[in-house]
């Protein structure tokens, strides 16, 4: 789910530390680049055919939604947590959850920095037990 849906959209910036060409395009030293997080996130290379696709029983899973190394979040480990404990309890209280609107209409909020819905149109009954 993190790796389809990363909350961070295209950070941090980094600088390259020496010219390098990349594609064509070349990056001076001193160059601000931007890491598009969501874009990395969805690489076939990476991923394989499908990586665009929301399968959350997906195996290899190298995302970088909580970025790598010793730039890595410092909330990671909080955020799987929560995540681990969040949706079984939610998924456990609401029955035939569901968005009233198809996936690709949700509008996001306008950030560089986060990525999130500006609001989530959902159905769902409570549950009985």
């Amino acid at each position: 789910m993190l790796r389809w849906g990363s909350s961070a959209a295209n950070l941090p910036f980094r600088y390259a530390t020496q010219d390098v060409e990349i594609d064509g395009c070349i990056v001076r030293r001193g160059d601000a680049v931007l890491m598009a997080f969501h874009a990395a996130n969805r690489d076939e290379k990476a991923f394989g055919p499908g990586a665009d696709r929301f399968d959350v029983t997906r195996r290899h899973n190298p995302h970088l939604s909580f970025g790598d190394g010793p730039h890595s979040c410092l909330g990671a480990e909080l955020a799987r947590l929560e995540l681990r404990c969040a949706f079984p309890a939610l998924f456990g209280r609401l029955e035939d959850l569901a968005l009233t609107i198809a996936a690709e209409d949700v509008v996001y909020m306008p950030s560089y920095v986060i990525r999130c819905p500006q609001s989530l149109p959902v159905t769902f009954r409570p549950s009985i037990t």
